[in-house]
């Protein structure tokens, strides 16, 4: 019976760290530096869409911002899923709700049946847009892919030390049981 809820504790922990491995095979920082980087490029493209004179140009060039701001959205929930600390998942999920806006605006876009409602709901895709490149400027390490984004340390244990001293606890107590049973 210990044998068997042994087992049962390292194929637990073996899974757990299968699954943390595979959440941080991109970290935090460089999450944030694509989604800085992408930022940019979709304002950008939010600014050719505003300079078009008919609606179909205006709305190709807003499906093709729509997908790099989707691109955003994308890696900023994965840099969400890894945030080192609470003010790290505050600040993206501020980032988000910007990102999140602006998305609606560009599906404003898609379905607007004139080049003044068009331009009007890319004009808040941009706005929106642009707010989350402000934020998100200064938060993103500048210097160097590599270098690591500095935020204030929250302090408490790390997320594996806690995860496997729950485990722990759990197998001891399922020993502990089926002696006691």
């Amino acid at each position: 019976m210990v044998r068997k809820a042994l087992a049962i504790g390292i194929l637990a922990v073996l899974l757990q760290a299968l699954a943390l491995s595979s959440t941080f095979a991109q970290d935090f920082s460089s999450l944030v530096s694509q989604a800085n980087t992408a930022n940019k490029t979709w304002v950008g493209q939010i600014d050719q869409g505003l300079q078009a004179t008919d609606l179909a140009t205006l709305q190709a060039d807003a499906a093709t911002a729509m997908a790099t701001g989707q691109r955003v959205q994308s890696l900023l929930q994965s840099a969400l899923a890894v945030a080192p600390d609470d003010a790290s998942r505050s600040r993206v999920e501020g980032l988000l709700n910007h990102v999140n806006a602006a998305l609606q605006s560009a599906q404003q876009v898609s379905s607007a049946k004139d080049l003044d409602t068009a331009r009007s709901a890319l004009n808040a895709e941009r706005g929106e847009a642009q707010e989350a490149l402000n934020e998100l400027a200064p938060f993103a390490p500048q210097a160097a892919p590599a270098a690591a984004t500095t935020l204030p340390q929250t302090g408490g244990a790390p997320v594996l030390l806690v995860a496997l001293a729950g485990l722990a606890l759990t197998v001891t107590g399922l020993v502990t049981r089926r002696h006691l049973a």
